[in-house]
């Protein structure tokens, strides 16, 4: 640069210079863009596996929900099944009893533990709201209960 402001005479150089500068910049503005989309794209593919997490819990829950309704049902049914016979039974002439009495441990041992199963089974999925406000362990309660009582079904059958 030779006399003058400099701004005006700018060798080849200088120019080389500038747009170097500028492809830089610009370089530099893509790949902070770029970041940024896959910024979004990383949060985007965690909300969705996320939501599928979430997704298959849900399913697992209502498979395990339906599993113990049923299961609630027919201790019910079981429990009202064996009252009837009891019933007969108790209803049935003395010789009768006499040679049906092999059988009564299903009265005295097995409808208590329906029974229990039942009531066990009404307490845990009906449950209500303490005093507190807290809510008991219910219908929508813990995995852990429900799945304890499954497993007290299962012990029984």
């Amino acid at each position: 640069m030779r006399g003058g402001d400099g701004l005006t005479t700018w060798d080849s150089s200088t120019w080389i210079s500038v747009l170097a500068l500028a492809m830089s910049g610009l370089s530099f503005l893509a790949a902070a863009w770029a970041a940024w989309v896959s910024h979004r794209a990383l949060r985007h593919a965690e909300n969705v596996h996320h939501e599928d997490r979430r997704i298959a819990f849900e399913r697992e829950r209502s498979q395990l929900l339906e599993i113990i309704n049923n299961s609630r049902s027919l201790l019910d049914k079981t429990r009202i099944r064996i009252g009837e016979l009891k019933a007969d039974f108790d209803a049935a002439p003395q010789p009768a009893q006499v040679l049906m009495h092999n059988y009564t441990s299903l009265f005295t041992e097995y409808l208590p533990r329906v029974e229990a199963g039942v009531r066990q089974a009404k307490q845990r999925c009906c449950g209500t709201r303490s005093q507190a406000g807290t809510k008991t362990p219910g219908y929508m309660g813990s995995f852990a209960i429900r799945l304890s009582f499954v497993r007290f079904f299962m012990r029984i059958w």
